[in-house]
């Protein structure tokens, strides 16, 4: 309406202590398709338990939990919307960095 193109822009909720919730949230103006990686980083904590939500698939090691959406066609989100994809427990309290990438790529 402004003469522009939408804003497109995705964000991570985290939630709770432990376990911690994920979830993708569109504060963008445009729908989003969620063909994508999540990526969790983490240090000086040990990886207890994980589990990915529906539509989606997780797998960690070393450091890292990488969760990718599995849905044949993606996933389309509006903007405003939030998807939960899963969770992480840990031995200890510990702070999480997200990042969002391509399908792509994987685990090194």
């Amino acid at each position: 309406m402004a003469g522009r193109p939408p804003k497109h822009q995705l964000s991570m909720r985290q939630e709770g202590a432990n376990p911690i919730d994920l979830s993708i949230v569109n504060t963008g103006e445009a729908d989003e398709q969620l063909g994508l990686n999540v990526t969790a980083k983490w240090s000086e904590a040990g990886l207890e338990a994980s589990d990915a939500l529906s539509g989606w698939s997780v797998r960690s090691e070393n450091g890292l939990a990488v969760f990718n959406s599995v849905a044949q066609n993606g996933l389309r989100l509006p903007p405003g919307a939030t998807r939960k994809i899963g969770w992480l427990r840990f031995d200890q309290p510990t702070n999480l960095q997200i990042e969002f990438s391509n399908q792509s790529e994987s685990l090194r």
